[in-house]
């Protein structure tokens, strides 16, 4: 009488809609769309922007290159700060 191990119970609770440690996954909502939207339609394609919302759930690829882009834009800001106010300050 072997335990099943801990992953596994997991994988077969998150494919169901539960995430690991209970209650519903975070991306469980889009997948349920996307799924719907595919029960109704004999192509696929019709069904692109519903895909994508649940891929962008899952792996958050566009969130994290706006992330990206905003650090980099927060670092050129603090970089012309600071260059502005050492220009100023050799002025004083």
């Amino acid at each position: 009488d072997t335990e099943e191990p801990l992953f596994s119970r997991s994988c077969v609770r998150m494919s169901y809609g539960h995430s690991a440690f209970g209650g519903v996954s975070r991306c469980y909502d889009h997948f349920a769309g996307f799924q719907e939207c595919m029960k109704k339609t004999t192509n696929p394609q019709l069904c692109t922007l519903e895909k994508e919302d649940y891929f962008e759930c899952l792996h958050m690829t566009k969130m994290k290159t706006r992330g990206a882009v905003f650090g980099q834009e927060v670092q050129k800001f603090l970089q012309r700060k600071q260059t502005g106010q050492a220009a100023h300050d050799s002025q004083h």
